[in-house]
């Protein structure tokens, strides 16, 4: 995939959803080239599109990219720059929030865990939106959610629609969205129970999590 080849798929998808349904685009894992091309020719394109936030696009939120990001922003001063899915701690999401450079945070409480992110979204509120990283299991999406229901400067609560037993076969219940809203259960803690068993039914398998996709050739 290049440029020249993926502008058209992003073209023909804002003609698809009309110019009103909020785009997003992950930048985590892009290879243009070079980080000046993500500014120069990816950037004005999103702005061209009304794409509504661009997510860690250098891929990750790296200090050593810290001068790069009000750059990002002038080539696109419509897109929300979002970012901080791998900040351990409110520490680290304080030099961002310092700078300026990010219009929504979106610390992960599968990383901070709850109440770091919770110090986190306070001081997010008094500059921005706190808009949570969430792409694991079922545990880790009830923990973000109430998250974002208790929290003041919320929009959105990430829902990775890939299939994942352990987000939904893990509950005696099973997680529920319709048209976009979950309702959270109103049982103590986290209002879900684990199934009988749990670690049986998914037994821990030793080496990394990642696997390789037959799918996809390579050389």
């Amino acid at each position: 995939m290049n440029l020249h080849r993926y502008v058209p798929i992003l073209e023909k998808l804002r003609a698809a959803v009309g110019p009103d349904f909020r785009l997003m685009h992950e930048g985590l894992g892009m290879s243009l080239g070079s980080l000046e091309a993500i500014i120069t020719d990816f950037a004005p394109v999103l702005e061209g599109l009304g794409f509504y936030w661009f997510e860690e696009a250098f891929g990750g939120t790296s200090l050593d990219h810290l001068e790069l990001f009000p750059r990002l922003k002038e080539a696109m001063p419509s897109v929300q720059i979002s970012g901080g899915e791998r900040f351990l701690d409110r520490f680290e999401a304080q030099q961002w929030l310092d700078a300026g450079v990010l219009d929504i945070v979106q610390t992960d409480c599968n990383v901070t865990g709850l109440t770091e992110n919770w110090y986190i979204a306070r001081a997010a509120h008094l500059r921005g939106i706190s808009i949570p990283h969430n792409w694991h299991g079922g545990g880790s999406t009830m923990v973000n959610a109430h998250f974002v229901a208790a929290i003041a400067n919320r929009q959105y609560c990430e829902l990775n629609q890939t299939n994942n037993p352990l987000k939904e076969g893990i509950f005696t219940e099973p997680l529920t969205v319709d048209k976009g809203v979950m309702r959270l259960p109103d049982k103590p803690g986290y209002g879900v129970e684990l199934i009988d068993d749990v670690e049986k039914v998914f037994p821990y398998v030793p080496g990394s999590y990642q696997r390789p996709n037959l799918r996809v050739q390579t050389k």
